[in-house]
């Protein structure tokens, strides 16, 4: 009989540096117990938790990539392996806003042959009081509106993005032609697709005249960091400015219920027999399920591979005889395949996000 693979804790120690990131936050250390290398600064701006592609791959902590663990049987897969294998989980901290940015259509013909598109997620695990998101520009905003204000240098470009308080359990759908910006104070869970061997693209508009040393500390004496404000422009989707695309692409849930029985909310996907689908937004991209509380139930097959980032409490992925596979604690993050034994998940006031590919 064949033997079906097991769910498999990952490192979760690839993070971007603060030159990509120089507006990372101290929060992955202090709250989800990230470790840095000897001597290095306690900010993290991105952890790669869930990495298949060439840049930044994850490993499991017996030290095999995740990229051949996952390449061995396709029951890791499941029969939608390109979409699966396109799979990026991060989790992302901010102390400063990041730039006002977007990710183009997947078909662009100006991507390159090593480029892709970059639908994303976002599920706010924490924030400050005075956190905030951007997403999208108000109604009637066009493209002269955009350059005028960039012109200006008065920071009025502000003015035209729709800005909501960020608050913890709160969940975005990013599509290709979205602006948005992720201010300061908040930490997210990031599920992405970007195409198998390729790299996601972003296009920054602006980056609030910001000057930063090379190894990403704030410096008048530095340079700023790359615009691509023509090729942003060029594929910002005008006709979704305005409330509508709030409407549509964001989720206040509610923070999670901890202290009741353990549960899965599907905050964006297509519905399935796994979740209550009632208030959960729609994505063709990316399936994001909230799991919350305490007790135990089974954790179902799914179509394809899929990633557990705990954030609270603790727990485990067990077996059908109760034997302990994976340990979850805060700062956690276990690759599940599309096809596995029987799987029970036990839990106390835990919360986690499960992340996968619509396939």
């Amino acid at each position: 009989m064949r033997t079906l693979p097991r769910p498999v804790r990952l490192s979760g120690d690839s993070y971007t540096s603060l030159a990509r990131t120089p507006w990372a936050g101290t929060r992955l250390v202090e709250r989800f117990g990230k470790r840095l290398p000897k001597g290095g600064a306690p900010r993290i701006g991105e952890s790669w938790e869930f990495s298949i592609g060439p840049e930044l791959p994850s490993s499991t902590i017996d030290g095999e990539p995740l990229s051949a663990l996952v390449s061995r049987d396709e029951d890791w897969t499941g029969p939608s392996r390109a979409r699966s294998l396109g799979l990026l989980v991060k989790l992302l901290d901010t102390d400063e806003p990041l730039s006002l940015q977007i990710h183009p259509r997947d078909d662009d013909p100006l991507l390159a042959p090593d480029e892709s598109g970059k639908p994303e997620a976002w599920y706010v695990a924490a924030a400050r009081e005075d956190a905030w998101i951007a997403f999208g520009f108000r109604a009637s905003t066009r493209r002269e509106d955009v350059l005028r204000a960039i012109d200006a240098k008065d920071g009025s470009l502000v003015a035209l993005l729709q800005r909501v308080p960020a608050r913890v359990g709160d969940c975005f759908v990013v599509d290709a032609g979205t602006p948005h910006a992720i201010g300061p104070g908040v930490t997210l869970v990031e599920p992405q697709f970007v195409r198998e061997g390729k790299r996601g693209v972003t296009y920054r508009y602006w980056d609030w005249d910001r000057r930063y040393d090379d190894e990403g500390r704030p410096s008048e004496h530095g340079a700023p960091r790359a615009l691509h404000l023509e090729r942003a422009l060029a594929v910002t989707d005008w006709e979704s400015a305005g409330a509508s695309l709030l409407e549509r692409s964001f989720l206040r849930a509610g923070a999670p219920r901890r202290d009741d029985a353990l549960g899965f909310e599907l905050l964006a996907g297509r519905p399935t027999t796994l979740a209550p689908a009632e208030g959960s937004l729609a994505s063709e991209w990316l399936r994001v399920v909230r799991v919350a509380g305490s007790g135990k139930r089974p954790f179902f097959h799914g179509e394809s591979l899929h990633a557990l980032s705990v954030l609270e409490g603790s727990g485990a992925l067990v077996d059908g005889r109760g034997r302990a596979l994976v340990e979850l604690a805060p700062g956690a993050s276990v690759a599940i395949p599309a096809r596995h034994e029987d799987l029970w998940i036990e839990a106390e006031r835990l919360h986690a996000i499960r992340a996968s590919v619509e396939p």
